[in-house]
């Protein structure tokens, strides 16, 4: 079986890794200000976040340089050495859609929009 957390925090996840540009065949590794870095998800949570470890690569080492976390919302909490820009896009995206959620559920208890 698979690796399971809320797929909120699998969207997050998908839409950084999309935005830093992996290289081919790596879905979890990047390039930063010359520097190299992949992650490593952790453990499963029964709340339905991801976290996972960031490391640098240097001389075929790797060095551990922090932790990311994901709420189960798709919150982005910390994802150490990606652009701010990144940071900020996926944490806007987050703020639309806990929007448009909050709206969602106002019209339709006004009964301004049919439940899907």
């Amino acid at each position: 079986m698979g690796y399971s957390a809320r797929q909120s925090a699998f969207s997050a996840a998908d839409f950084v890794s999309e935005r830093i540009c992996p290289p081919p065949g790596s879905a979890n590794q990047w390039s930063y200000r010359g520097q190299l870095y992949f992650w490593e998800r952790g453990r499963e949570h029964d709340d339905g976040r991801i976290t996972g470890t960031v490391y640098r690569v240097i001389d075929n080492r790797c060095y551990k340089v922090g932790t990311l976390h994901i709420d189960a919302d798709g919150y982005v909490r910390a994802w150490p050495c990606i652009p701010r820009e990144v940071l900020a896009d996926v944490r806007a995206m987050y703020k639309a859609s806990q929007f448009r959620d909050e709206y969602r559920e106002a019209y339709l208890r006004a009964g301004c929009l049919a439940a899907v």
